[in-house]
């Protein structure tokens, strides 16, 4: 059974007269969101589907903490802007300019980022909560007065999960509430009075303005994330929320919320799972869209298809940290995700059970033709020069068939990853033969290349050369140590030879798509000087 399987038959089990469930994800417009942010939405995602597959409804609720203060300055942004935005630092998100001059806000720049790339995955919400627009409407009067009016009961549930004493002082000023000024719009500000009705608070600003705030009126003023949460839940029915490691730590935010959610807002807590990080392979440090050490939805898909990005996803369960290749590890990535799929599709017996729930989430079932594979496609591209028309022609000259439109998506993929993430895989056939190097090689190995001279002017199948490739250097009478020591240094004096590298793409491969008549001339000029001497 899938993890999320798992967890829609506990939401059932918990609600089994309810028929419509509301599921969660949010994220804050910090910055660029990442791929770590991204299992939050994914999450949700998941275990939505699963419930329907029982027959139930969901609602996708996706909401925007853009009301959060602008904490610090993101290191990825335009140098010059670097500086310039350090006087925006304590107002909301959704009140700082975009540093990049095409939306409204710093908010809604990377919202629609996101947003965007959310509808190129295919992952929809039903429901998008901006959470300025929310509180600036007065929707949550009622919830924020509440908070005030059991301001002491708040701060004796908070000071449950600290380990600093308690103060009776401190007590007896908290107020579950930051206020942004509406002089200078930061909320550097200090709750200093709050009406008997807790409808209207008196405030003092570090710029120097004194003011109020009428709740009932006014947006200003916005709960901290612990009390913000609960109130949330009980405005919207959430069933299920996921979060990040942080938030389902023993002290952290959801077992805080959770106790407010019951003491304060009369409500039961939605179900959670916590989820660990993502990080990319080779990256170090943690991803954070304010630190602007992270790569987005955006990105990936430009390496990645959808199907890939939903099972690198879909395979681990929340609690499990894994890091994304963006490097070398690519090809193997498509490899595995394609032997997957040729396996769900014809040979389902193969398949364990958790790989089997696994590829039936990312798959759904639905039949799809085969993809062109990855490693080839490199190797094609590389020799073509990413020219479609020669590429689709070279794959049906090692037997295998692929129009132009089937080509394509994988195509720009390889084109995008290989120029900016992997040029060393990038290869090009030598234009001459290379002499020099080929008199280092002893008398055995230069054999071993007069007879791929002759092997490759004989027509075959791929399987049936690359056979003949690897009989080329074994002996008989040689034990299986000494044959593989010999096949190796046989392929790396080939790959030298025509491409300039000790290592490379399939033979077979490489012989069949580029033609014999094409490889011969950088081999045979060698072996006619044997045959001379």
């Amino acid at each position: 059974m899938h993890w999320s399987d798992e967890i829609a038959n506990k939401l059932i089990s918990m609600h089994p007269d309810k028929d419509e469930f509301v599921l969660a994800a949010g994220t804050s417009p910090s910055g660029t969101v990442h791929i770590g942010n991204f299992r939050d939405a994914v999450t949700v995602y998941f275990v939505a589907k699963a419930l329907r597959k029982k027959g139930k409804k969901t609602v996708l609720l996706l909401s925007w903490d853009d009301y959060d203060r602008f904490r610090k300055v993101p290191k990825n942004l335009p140098q010059e802007k670097i500086e310039e935005y350090e006087k925006y630092i304590g107002m909301p998100y959704s009140a700082v300019p975009d540093p990049f001059g095409c939306h409204a806000s710093y908010a809604e720049h990377y919202e629609k980022e996101y947003e965007e790339s959310l509808e190129k995955i295919g992952l929809k919400f039903d429901i998008i909560r901006y959470q300025t627009r929310e509180y600036m409407s007065g929707r949550y009067k009622d919830g924020i007065i509440t908070a005030l009016k059991n301001r002491k009961e708040i701060y004796d549930i908070m000071q449950e999960f600290k380990t600093q004493e308690y103060s009776a002082e401190e007590r007896e000023n908290f107020y579950p509430l930051s206020v942004y000024c509406d002089k200078c719009g930061k909320d550097t500000t200090k709750i200093t009075d709050v009406s008997e009705d807790c409808n209207v608070v008196s405030y003092s600003c570090k710029c120097g303005n004194v003011s109020t705030v009428n709740i009932s009126e006014q947006g200003n003023c916005k709960l901290p994330w612990k009390v913000d949460w609960p109130m949330r839940w009980m405005y919207e029915g959430v069933d299920f929320e996921p979060g990040g490691k942080d938030h389902a730590s023993p002290q952290g935010s959801y077992q805080v919320s959770r106790v407010i959610a019951r003491k304060i807002y009369n409500i039961d807590e939605p179900l959670f799972q916590g989820y660990e990080f993502i990080g990319i392979k080779g990256l170090t440090g943690k991803m954070s869209g304010s630190s602007g050490l992270n790569i987005n939805l955006e990105e990936l898909l430009k390496i990645y298809p959808p199907e890939i990005i939903w099972w690198l996803y879909a395979r681990k369960t929340p609690n499990e940290a894994f890091d994304i290749s963006l490097g070398d590890d690519v090809p193997r990535i498509y490899g595995e995700f394609d032997r997957f799929c040729e396996n769900y599709y014809n040979n389902p017996e193969n398949l364990d059970e958790i790989t089997k729930s696994t590829m039936d989430v990312v798959l759904d079932g639905v039949p799809r033709k085969p993809n062109p594979p990855f490693n080839i496609l490199i190797t094609l591209y590389s020799i073509s020069n990413g020219k479609i028309d020669m590429i689709e022609e070279m794959f049906t000259k090692i037997g295998m068939s692929f129009k132009a439109e089937e080509l394509r998506e994988r195509l720009e993929k390889v084109d995008y990853w290989l120029n900016k993430y992997a040029p060393n895989m990038l290869m090009k056939l030598n234009t001459a033969p290379d002499f020099e190097y080929f008199e280092t090689l002893d008398d055995e190995v230069k054999g071993w290349v007069k007879d791929f001279c002759e092997l490759i002017k004989i027509k075959m199948n791929a399987e049936e050369l690359t056979t003949r490739l690897y009989a080329i250097p074994k002996k008989e009478t040689a034990d299986m140590k000494e044959n593989k020591k010999n096949q190796l240094l046989f392929f790396k004096t080939m790959y030298r030879l025509l491409i300039g590298e000790d290592k490379g793409p399939m033979l077979s491969t490489l012989i069949l798509a580029v033609g014999a008549e094409n490889i011969l001339p950088i081999v045979e000029p060698l072996v006619a000087k044997i045959e001379k001497s």
